[in-house]
């Protein structure tokens, strides 16, 4: 299935504080026929996901007051699940491990993205998380 129609429609929050990597998430995603919401922090991100709802949460690890985690953290305190996907130049272990648990957490690492994969690395991380939940469910 092309990547424009898996993510065709889908309303993502993207939370990056760095201009330049906003913009090319911004771009990259509607390209593939995403609506992007845009937040330079963690602050914004929770005004934009108390008032709207989001398909997915993409979420840069480090920002200014918060990190990723803390930010999903809140977000499951108000009972949202929607996915919440992490990127970092960085991954480490507690990352890694709060995404083992939680079957609505991933990690995409940013030196893995380019514009011609960029969209189906999403899709690919967004259909292991159905799984993962799937597989949770059945057992």
């Amino acid at each position: 299935m092309p990547a424009q129609s898996t993510l065709q429609g889908k309303k993502i929050l993207v939370v990056e504080d760095d201009y330049v990597y906003r913009i090319f998430l911004q771009s990259v995603l509607k390209k593939a026929g995403a609506l992007c919401t845009l937040c330079i922090n963690a602050e914004y991100a929770k005004i934009k996901i108390a008032s709207e709802q989001f398909d997915v949460f993409m979420l840069d690890y480090l920002l200014p007051g918060n990190n990723a985690l803390e930010i999903i953290k809140w977000i499951r305190e108000q009972n949202i699940l929607t996915p919440a996907v992490i990127v970092t130049a960085y991954p480490f272990d507690e990352m890694t491990e709060k995404c083992k648990e939680e079957e609505n957490i991933a990690i995409i690492i940013k030196s893995k993205i380019t514009i011609d994969n960029f969209s189906s690395l999403l899709i690919g991380v967004l259909d292991s998380m159905t799984t993962k939940a799937g597989l949770k469910k059945s057992s």
